[in-house]
């Protein structure tokens, strides 16, 4: 059964799904050198009790890799957790006790608002001046009335007038 998540995927089914023809083949190369060595067609190994039929190969649909299965089981991940737990419990647990720790971070924290009250005026600062400066090298732009197509006719008025 297929997962609604999953992409769909081709099938295609041979022409031999049981791979027969490929099974009953008296000229097949593995099958002339195994009776060479001495196999009379039985199961693999002294007494000839070993597989039988062919290898069977498995198609690898997921993303989990070769090899693995659904039910895995990680308990160094259950231990992990407990450790993450205790240290979770242990930093809340540590409580600033002392007015010194009080009266250093609120030091810190004014001096980091002054700080980020400066950087911001500098920026606004600079992108004023830019502002400005752009202001500046803008060129001077000229409107007109004129349509397109009066303006064109005005040029070419001015061109044929001029002596060639």
């Amino acid at each position: 059964m297929s997962m609604l998540a999953e992409p769909r995927r081709k099938q295609r089914i041979s022409v031999d799904p049981q791979n027969l023809n490929w099974v009953n083949n008296e000229k097949n190369f593995g099958k002339k050198l195994m009776k060479q060595m001495g196999w009379k067609g039985g199961g693999l190994g002294p007494e000839g009790v070993g597989i039988k039929d062919c290898v069977k190969t498995k198609a690898n649909n997921d993303q989990r890799g070769l090899g693995s299965t659904k039910d895995y089981c990680v308990p160094h991940l259950d231990e992990y957790a407990r450790i993450l737990e205790d240290l979770n419990k242990a930093k809340e647990n540590k409580k600033e006790n002392t007015s010194e720790q009080i009266k250093k971070r609120k030091k810190e924290e004014k001096f980091q608002n002054n700080f980020e009250e400066k950087t911001k005026t500098r920026s606004k600062r600079i992108k004023k001046e830019e502002e400005r400066k752009t202001e500046e090298n803008c060129m001077d732009l000229q409107t007109n009335n004129l349509t397109m197509d009066q303006y064109f006719a005005q040029k070419m008025a001015k061109i044929r007038k001029m002596p060639t």
